[in-house]
């Protein structure tokens, strides 16, 4: 069996934001989205990094979903507060 249990370390600052988010992960991010409450995808970005920024400055003020899915392919949700 595979143990899916470990959970990565995973930071989104600043939160609330107004116009740039740091991402940073202890695990390779393989790609990266940002969904809006109703469940649109508003922007993805593959990635192969561990850490970096986005410019969220476009997005209306709001609550956002930033996901994030590793390498082995689990993903991981943050609510994000756009100012």
């Amino acid at each position: 069996a595979v143990n899916n249990l470990s959970v990565t370390s995973f930071k989104l600052f600043p939160n609330p934001v107004k116009d740039v988010i740091n991402y940073k992960s202890n695990d390779i991010i393989s790609e990266i989205s940002i969904v809006d409450i109703s469940g649109r995808t508003l922007y993805t970005q593959v990635a192969s990094k561990s850490f970096g920024h986005i410019n969220v400055s476009a997005l209306k003020q709001g609550i956002y979903i930033f996901k994030i899915k590793n390498m082995d392919g689990k993903i991981q949700q943050v609510k994000l507060q756009k100012n």
